[in-house]
């Protein structure tokens, strides 16, 4: 199977190291489920995504604002139909990264959403997104 250059998404069965490791050697990128019996990683994840999220979000619109608001203009979020088993949470996922990963690019100041744009038409800008 050719997967150089795609994104696998594997359930909490598949999230296993050699699993992970025949993914990233085929030149491909992978999303992997994570639960609490993986309780140094859960933890190392939980960690992440917690600084993530703004820490003074308060109420529905405390969080609506910084997070979700961003996610729906740069990337349609409330137009998604993505309605298939885990699709909506996967996709979900892969645009907080992509959100984040945006965010922390520096060197460019353009809106994110300019950013994204400009990381759709330039490869060169994508890798300096993406650290690659």
């Amino acid at each position: 199977m050719e997967l150089k250059g795609c994104i696998v998404t594997i359930d909490a069965m598949g999230c296993q190291k050699d699993i992970a490791a025949d993914i990233v050697e085929a030149g491909a990128d992978c999303v992997l489920a994570l639960k609490g019996n993986h309780a140094i990683a859960h933890e190392e994840f939980k960690e992440y995504f917690d600084d993530a999220v703004p820490p003074k979000a308060s109420g529905h619109w405390g969080v609506e604002t910084p997070l979700h608001w961003p996610l729906d203009v740069i990337f349609g979020e409330d137009q998604s139909r993505a309605r298939n088993k885990n699709a909506a949470q996967n996709l979900a996922t892969l645009r907080r990264i992509a959100l984040n990963l945006i965010k922390n690019e520096k060197n460019k100041k353009l809106p994110a959403r300019r950013k994204r744009m400009l990381a759709a038409l330039k490869e060169d800008y994508l890798k300096l997104i993406l650290g690659i």
